[in-house]
């Protein structure tokens, strides 16, 4: 249970609620004499020795040695007894502010923008005089009389102090922590990784549902995690390629300054022009008189589709009398589009009526050639041909052959130029030529075997 019960009394601050405990410390609502409303932060830990105590004293002596700065929240007042106990442990007063998060919750992508770019501006100013804050995460930050501020300075690195950082302990907050420091705990230089972590803090205020940011550096290529991805905002991509550079390795990463800056810029990027007034008017009269081609487009794209079909259907029907002459020679055989030569010019010259473009032929067969002794040109070839027009009928028709088919040695037999629409009437046409073909392959195939 907490510490203090309201109306309890430290200095000259009387507990109003408790608010929360975590870490080290328990903070509770409070009011002075002269009604103003502070947030009250308690050490739990009471050993002056101890790494908790003396980070706690830097905290207070680094945010007070500050002064008035804007994007830093003050402390208004702290206590810090030379020997601490139970009844009496070190605290710190600062103004009763919201948590950044619940601020900006719902609130557009510029005002977003726009905070975080206050704290780099904030940061860069700390940054100048070498020191880190080490634990940027949405947590530690506030919202302050319609302002961003940075608090819990806890992990505060300052020039000159002794390092408190536990060997081993990794500073700083999961999926916030710079990929240098989780292999170097102790750096020489920890304001990069400022830089990292309040990218990672953009990205999680500006992904809704997010519980953390996704693990390394954060990447501009519209991947799952790309605020591009994620945001219906104009420019959404270059805030991803802003967050890239600011997460890049140490040698190409930002400084804070530059990021400030570049959130700055982005800011100031234009919207994307307007269209004036009556523009709708105007567009839907070009539109109307784009009907006819869309309309013939739409026309020519379904006609397409049709006739693709119907070269499926073709292929899919006549695989049986395919499939019985290829069994002759299953290695030599060639099935498809068939380079017949003058066969294939035979198969294709057939009338259209009215000069229309009968369209290219699509042929579909089986071609065998038996190469033994003087028989080099002897060839069986089952085709079949389908022509479909841009507009009205197509034909299908094909031909078999068994011979020479250079010379007159052959026996060679036409089947039936069917006429018919590109519908379910040519669908029984291309079944009408299939079973055609079928009935003239036996006298075929003895002519093969009569010639072998």
């Amino acid at each position: 249970m907490p510490l203090y019960e309201p109306e309890a009394e430290l200095g000259s601050w009387t507990v109003a609620r408790f608010i929360d405990s975590g870490g080290n410390g328990e903070v509770y609502e409070v009011r002075d004499g002269y009604g103003r409303q502070g947030a009250l932060k308690v050490l739990l830990d009471y050993r002056i020795g101890s790494v908790a105590y003396q980070r706690f004293a830097r905290e207070i002596r680094t945010v007070q040695s500050l002064g008035i700065q804007p994007g830093i929240i003050e402390i208004w007042e702290a206590h810090l007894p030379d020997e601490p106990r139970k009844r009496d442990r070190a605290w710190y007063v600062m103004p009763l502010a919201v948590p950044l998060e619940r601020a900006l919750q719902g609130q557009p992508v510029q005002h977003v923008v726009e905070a975080v770019a206050q704290i780099a501006e904030a940061l860069a100013s700390l940054h100048g005089s070498d020191t880190a804050h080490r634990d940027l995460k949405p947590g530690n930050l506030l919202w302050l009389e319609g302002n961003p501020v940075i608090g819990d300075f806890g992990l505060v690195h300052v020039p000159d102090e002794t390092s408190l950082t536990e060997t081993g302990r990794v500073p700083g907050s999961f999926g916030y922590i710079a990929d240098e420091i989780m292999v170097e705990q102790e750096s020489s230089d920890f304001r990069p990784a400022d830089v990292f972590a309040l990218a990672k803090v953009l990205w999680k205020l500006l992904v809704d549902g997010a519980t953390y940011p996704p693990q390394g550096s954060l990447r501009a290529d519209g991947g799952p995690h790309s605020l591009a991805r994620n945001l219906t905002v104009p420019h959404a991509d270059a805030l991803d390629r802003i967050l890239e550079r600011a997460t890049a390795p140490v040698s190409e990463r930002l400084s804070m300054s530059a990021f400030a800056a570049e959130l700055r810029e982005w800011l100031a990027l234009p919207e994307p022009t307007g269209l004036p007034e009556g523009f709708d008017v105007v567009l839907e009269a070009a539109r109307r008189s784009m009907d006819g081609t869309v309309a013939e487009r739409q026309s020519a794209d379904t006609r397409a589709r049709t006739v693709a079909a119907l070269h499926a259907l073709l292929q899919r029907e006549s695989k049986a009398v395919i499939e019985s002459v290829r069994s002759l020679d299953p290695g030599g055989a060639q099935v498809g589009a068939l380079a017949i030569g003058a066969i294939l010019q035979a198969s294709d010259e057939q009338p259209i009526e009215g000069g229309t473009n009968p369209g290219l032929p699509f042929h579909h067969g089986v071609r065998i050639r038996r190469a033994s002794g003087s028989r080099d040109q002897d060839v069986l070839v089952v085709d079949f041909c389908l022509q479909i027009p841009e507009s009205g009928p197509g034909t299908v028709t094909g031909l078999l052959l068994s011979g020479d088919e250079e010379t007159n040695d052959n026996l060679f037999q036409r089947l039936t130029v069917r006429r018919a629409n590109p519908d379910v009437e040519m669908e029984t046409a291309i079944a009408a030529a299939i079973s055609e073909a079928a009935t003239y392959l036996p006298d075929v195939l003895r002519h093969v075997a009569d010639r072998g």
